[in-house]
């Protein structure tokens, strides 16, 4: 995204100050770091309402090897997938408010699959809150 090159350790993508934030929500920030590459940081931005809003792009790591497709009578050799985009909305009262609300979007999987994916990260949501 625009400038967060430039930006400090003490800020979040969107220019939250890391001091804004709760101990909690910054340690989970923390853990979601830990897996992206270095360049995939998250933004965070607030909402009017208080609320968070966590996006971040996540490129797919090179396949193990080219996946052949064939169109027509043209074969396509694939290597890279495009990243996938991942919203979460939290409450301003996160973790102890609502369940975080995630959104999933890329291109190459079909709305079903997607549907899935978001399910899947409602679930671990749920039992994270209820552990």
């Amino acid at each position: 995204g625009e400038g967060m090159a430039a930006q400090g350790k003490d800020m979040v993508g969107g220019g939250i100050p890391l001091s804004d934030l709760s101990e909690e929500l910054q340690a989970e920030l923390e853990a979601l770091e830990s897996f992206l590459l270095e360049d995939e940081k998250p933004k965070v931005d607030r909402r009017g309402d208080g609320s968070l809003s966590l996006s971040v792009l996540v490129r797919m790591q090179g396949m193990p090897q080219p996946t052949v497709l064939r169109v027509g009578e043209a074969e396509v050799s694939v290597e890279h997938l495009p990243p996938v985009h991942l919203s979460v909305s939290l409450d301003d009262e996160y973790p102890a408010g609502r369940a975080p609300r995630f959104e999933v979007a890329c291109d190459w999987l079909s709305r079903g699959r997607l549907s899935e994916v978001c399910r899947g990260l409602d679930g671990e949501s749920e039992a994270v809150g209820e552990g």
